[in-house]
C-alpha cells in the first residue's frame, strides 16, 4: 500500500511548507500534487492540522482499517499543538475522532485514548484517484520488481531459496473474473461503499501493472524474504484473501494445495525425532474430530482455538491464560468471542463475566498442551543455549545474542518450526518443472499450480526432508 500512496497521493497545491510535511509523512521523495478537493480551504487549517490528516489518511491505508487508534501519548509527541476539541479539521468533520472507553475491552492504556476515521466523503475522493491510478498502464519509467536474493544483513539466500525464486515465474490469472472485479470496484467506488477487503485489492491492481500483466500470460512473479526461510510476494495474489483467489485462480488445471495443520505437523514430527512426548499433538493433526471436540468443550469455534494454540506456541506462553487487557492478544481473541456468545449489544460487565468463564474453560482444556509446550520449549533451550548463532532446516540465520525468556523461546521456536515447513514447500518447487506442473503463487504452507503433483514427488520429498507427517492436500480456497 505504500507504494500507491507514494505514487498517487498528491501534495496540496502552491505550498512548499506542506508538500514538505507531506514527503516526509509518505517516507517518499516522489509524493504528487493532491487536489485541493481533499481539504476544502488549506488557509482554514495549521500545519499541524494537515500533518495530521495525512498521518490518519496514511494510518487507514496501511492498516486496511477505516478507524484507526492513535492514543493520546502520540499526538502529544507529535502533534502537540493539536486539540481535538478545538481543531478546525474535526468541526469540518473532515476527520471524526471516536473516544475510546476504557471499559470497553479495546483501551489498554490509564490516558485518553481515541480513535480517528477519515469522513468516507474525502476518504473515497482519495481512494476514486488511487484506484485510477492504479488500475491504468504502469507508468515505464517504473521497472518491474524482481526476487529478492538477500536477507536484511545483505547476506546471500541458502541455494534452496534462490533455486526455489528460479521455478516462479509468472501467475496466470482469470482475465474475465479480473476485468469483472476491475468493474465492480468502480461500482462501489462510485456508491461510496468501498469495503476494508475491497480496498486492498488497490495495491493488487497497481502491483500487477507494474510487474506486465498480459492477458493469459499473468504476471511476473517477485518474491521477499523472511528471516525464518518463508518466503512473501512483494504485493500481488498471495496477499489477497480467499474470497479473491477463488475467482482470480478460477481456471482450468489450477489446483490449491494446502500442508494440513502444517506447523503442528513440524512439532509433532521434531518432538517424535527427539523422543519428547507429544501425545495431544499428534492426536490434534491425526484424528479429524480432536479440534471439533477440544471447541465443543470450551465452547468456541475451531478458528478460535487454532489460534489460541498457534499463539501460545509462537509466544512460548505455556501456562495458564489469564482475562486481563495486558494479556492483549489472548484478551482481544476472547473478548470477541464472548461478545459474540452474549450478544454485540450487551452491557460491558456481561461480556466480561462471560470472557472470564471462557478463560477457565480454555485453561482446562489446554492443560495437557501446555505440558507438551513445556517440554519442547525445554528442549529448545536445551538444545540451543550454549549457541550464539542457529541455522534452520531452510539454511537461514539466527542471532541469539540479547534474547532472553519467552521473548527468545517466541523468536526461536517459529525459527526452527517455518524452516522446516519452508524447506518442504521449497524442495516441493524446485522440482515442479521437471514433474509437469508449474507454481504460480507460494502460500507459505503450500502452493497454487497448474498441473497436479505427482503423489510419488510428495513421498519423495517427505522421505528427503524428514517431513513424515506431511500431508499436502488438493483443496478449495474457501
Amino acid at each position: 500500500m505504500n507504494s500507491i500512496i507514494k505514487n498517487s497521493v498528491q501534495s496540496l497545491e502552491s505550498n512548499n511548507e506542506i508538500r514538505s510535511i507531506v514527503s516526509q509523512i509518505f517516507n517518499s521523495k516522489h509524493v504528487q500534487r493532491i487536489n485541493e478537493r481533499f481539504i476544502p480551504s488549506n488557509n482554514d487549517y495549521l500545519r499541524t492540522e494537515i500533518e495530521f490528516f495525512y498521518y490518519v489518511l496514511y494510518s487507514t491505508f496501511k492498516s486496511g482499517k477505516p478507524i484507526v487508534p492513535i492514543p493520546h501519548s502520540f499526538r502529544k509527541k507529535h502533534f502537540n499543538k493539536l486539540s481535538v476539541k478545538q481543531s478546525n479539521l474535526f468541526k469540518s468533520k473532515i476527520v471524526s475522532p471516536i473516544w475510546v472507553n476504557d471499559h470497553d475491552g479495546r483501551a489498554k492504556i490509564k490516558e485518553k485514548s481515541y480513535e480517528f476515521m477519515i469522513n468516507p466523503k474525502y476518504l473515497n475522493t482519495v481512494l476514486k484517484t488511487v484506484f485510477r491510478e492504479a488500475i491504468v498502464k504502469r507508468n515505464v519509467s517504473q521497472k518491474p520488481l524482481n526476487h529478492i536474493k538477500y536477507d536484511s544483513n545483505n547476506n546471500r539466500l541458502p541455494d534452496i531459496v534462490i533455486q526455489s525464486y528460479q521455478n516462479l515465474d509468472r501467475c496466470i490469472l482469470n482475465d474475465d473474473h479480473l476485468n469483472g472485479l476491475k468493474k465492480y470496484l468502480y461500482e462501489k467506488l462510485s456508491a461510496g461503499k468501498l469495503s476494508r477487503s475491497d480496498q486492498k485489492l488497490i495495491p493488487f491492481f497497481d502491483h500487477i501493472n507494474r510487474q506486465c500483466y498480459q492477458p493469459g500470460k499473468g504476471y511476473k512473479l517477485a518474491y521477499k524474504p523472511s528471516s525464518t526461510g518463508r518466503i512473501f510476494e512483494q504485493g500481488g495474489i498471495q496477499n489477497l484473501s480467499k474470497k479473491w483467489k477463488t475467482k482470480l485462480f478460477d481456471i482450468n488445471g489450477v489446483n490449491n494445495y494446502d500442508l494440513e495443520s502444517s506447523q503442528i505437523s513440524v512439532l509433532v514430527t521434531l518432538m517424535e525425532n527427539n523422543q519428547l512426548q507429544c501425545a495431544h499433538f499428534k492426536d490434534f493433526i491425526t484424528n479429524e474430530n480432536s479440534k471439533i471436540k477440544y471447541s465443543k468443550e470450551i465452547g468456541i469455534e475451531v478458528k478460535d482455538f487454532k489460534t489460541i494454540l498457534f499463539g501460545k506456541l509462537f509466544s512460548g506462553h505455556s501456562g495458564d491464560i489469564g482475562f486481563h487487557p495486558d494479556n492483549s492478544s489472548f484478551f482481544n481473541l476472547i473478548y470477541r468471542i464472548a461478545k459474540r456468545k452474549v450478544g454485540k449489544h450487551s452491557d460491558t460487565h456481561k461480556i466480561i463475566e462471560e470472557g472470564k468463564d471462557i478463560t477457565k474453560k480454555i485453561n482446562a482444556v489446554f492443560k495437557p498442551f501446555n505440558d507438551e509446550l513445556k517440554t519442547w520449549n525445554s528442549y529448545l533451550k536445551e538444545e540451543y543455549k550454549h549457541r550464539k548463532r542457529i541455522k534452520n532446516d531452510c539454511g537461514m540465520n539466527l542471532l541469539l545474542q540479547g534474547l532472553k525468556g519467552r521473548t527468545w523461546v517466541s523468536k526461536v521456536s517459529p525459527f526452527i518450526i517455518q524452516g522446516f515447513e519452508s524447506r518442504f514447500i521449497h524442495e516441493l518447487t524446485i522440482k515442479s518443472s521437471e514433474n509437469g506442473f508449474q507454481v504460480l503463487s507460494n502460500e507459505h504452507d503450500g502452493v497454487v499450480t497448474k498441473g497436479e503433483i505427482p503423489l510419488t514427488l510428495i513421498e519423495q520429498i517427505k522421505s528427503s526432508t524428514g517431513f513424515s507427517y506431511a500431508k499436502l492436500i488438493k483443496k478449495p480456497f474457501l
